[in-house]
């Protein structure tokens, strides 16, 4: 794909915010269906910056399309940490829990997500 070889040439020239240009690398890789490559370039975001809640909500989802549920639980549980207030971890690991047929675990886990009108809709579908 042409938007990845420009990236990729970006990358291969930038001195500065490389984890934006890998993170924008593996997001286009993940639109794709290239899922495996985006875990690769969302791991290289996260090793410059591990405090980049937006590279591990796009790895997370893309764990999971590789069948790999716990590095993508994993993911979310990182999110939990680095934001009280983003309740972004809680809503896709309760969404983990309700594909795994943990519905009361899924439930507290939409509950813990703070106000959220998203983790309130999904918190009524499992009760």
């Amino acid at each position: 794909m042409s938007f990845i070889r420009d990236i990729s040439q970006t990358i291969e020239v930038s001195t500065d915010n490389m984890a934006r240009h890998y993170f924008a690398r593996g997001l286009c890789e993940a639109c794709v269906g290239a899922f495996r490559e985006a875990v690769e370039d969302l791991d290289m975001v996260l090793r410059v910056d591990e405090s980049f809640a937006d590279a591990y909500l796009v790895k997370g989802k893309c764990a999971f399309l590789c069948g790999d549920t716990a590095a993508a639980f994993e993911c979310y549980r990182r999110i939990m940490e680095l934001g009280k207030d983003d309740p972004r971890g809680c809503i896709h690991a309760g969404n983990l829990l309700v594909a795994a047929g943990e519905l009361e675990e899924a439930g507290r886990m939409f509950a813990s997500a703070g106000n959220s009108a998203i983790a309130y809709c999904h918190l009524a579908k499992v009760f």
